[in-house]
């Protein structure tokens, strides 16, 4: 038996220089879009990870009773992203804030 051929993808790994390791976080909301009244989505928003990843149009859902909590978008009829709960969680209160200061500043300029 031969061996294979070394293929394009045995090479060893390298990492990409950047501004921003990889396990640094500098979450932030980007922009936070609030939903009619009445919906169990109380917003859309987009998420910056870091210098790295960008999430666009994630709901954040109220349950009543129950923390909010976020869910990524559909496509294809399939989710594109599952959350930890964790991450999750630090996710939705910081967009949950983010929701409470739009309204509070649209309450002052009224």
């Amino acid at each position: 038996m031969t061996a294979r051929k070394p293929l394009k993808h045995d090479r060893p790994f390298s990492r990409v220089p950047s501004k921003t390791p990889i396990g640094e976080s500098n979450m932030r909301i980007l922009s936070i879009r609030p939903s009619p009244p009445g919906s169990a989505t109380l917003a859309r928003f987009d998420l910056e990870l870091n210098d790295h990843l960008k999430l666009f149009n994630l709901a954040l859902r109220q349950r009543p009773g129950a923390r909010s909590w976020t869910v990524a978008p559909n496509a294809f009829g399939e989710r594109t992203a599952a959350l930890g709960e964790q991450f999750n969680r630090a996710i939705s209160d910081m967009a949950f804030a983010a929701l409470m200061e739009l309204h509070a500043d649209a309450s002052t300029n009224a």
